[in-house]
């Protein structure tokens, strides 16, 4: 969301990161969350347009991608991991499926979900696979249900749908992930470590 936006851009600038100065010009779109709104596909003013091109040249930022992965873990992953834990869930597909809910769309977002399916998780008696389809499914249903922008993102819902289907529940590398390639031993250790940190 635009708070761990917030959050990430503020930790940049305090670590003094090379384009501090450039982040600084766009506090009053950041405020006004305007990352939020923007969408490529439509047309914006050129300096939302601007400020989200130097978001996406942060992506290749050593310390930008530092502070993400300790944003994303502190406010998704650990939280989504709460949530694997207390229902009794086992599988690193399980644990992906919900850390990249709540990155998507907060981690309030899988409690709001299990509230839309009767399977039960293993901690009270159900089959963690059962239970991973059905959360799976519900998810695409809302993620469809958005329309616009958001309900193209439902590949990855096909993507969890294809990783259950090749029972690759322990998401052992290389495994296909759509429209990105595939993800190599590397960057699946990458993650490991995000989530181990979790």
């Amino acid at each position: 969301g635009s708070d761990s936006l917030d959050a990430m851009v503020l930790a940049y600038c305090d670590a003094s990161g090379p384009r501090a100065s450039e982040l600084l010009t766009y506090t009053d779109l950041l405020a006004a969350d305007h990352s939020t709104v923007f969408n490529s596909l439509t047309a914006a003013d050129p300096r939302t347009v601007a400020l989200a091109k130097l978001l996406t040249e942060l992506g290749s930022d050593p310390l930008w991608q530092l502070i993400q992965a300790e944003t994303f873990g502190k406010s998704y992953v650990a939280p989504a991991y709460e949530r694997y834990v207390s229902m009794g869930l086992q599988t690193p597909l399980a644990l992906a499926m919900l850390a990249d809910t709540a990155n998507q769309s907060g981690p309030g977002r899988i409690d709001k979900l299990r509230l839309t399916f009767p399977e039960v998780p293993p901690a009270r008696g159900g089959a963690e696979a059962n239970w991973c389809r059905a959360f799976n499914n519900a998810r695409r249903k809302f993620l469809l249900g958005l329309g616009g922008p958001a309900a193209t993102s439902v590949y990855r819902c096909t993507t969890f749908d294809r990783l259950m289907a090749a029972n690759a529940w322990q998401l052992l590398a290389p495994f296909p992930v759509l429209t990105k390639g595939t993800v190599t031993a590397a960057q699946a250790a990458a993650w490991q470590q995000v989530l181990l940190r979790a």
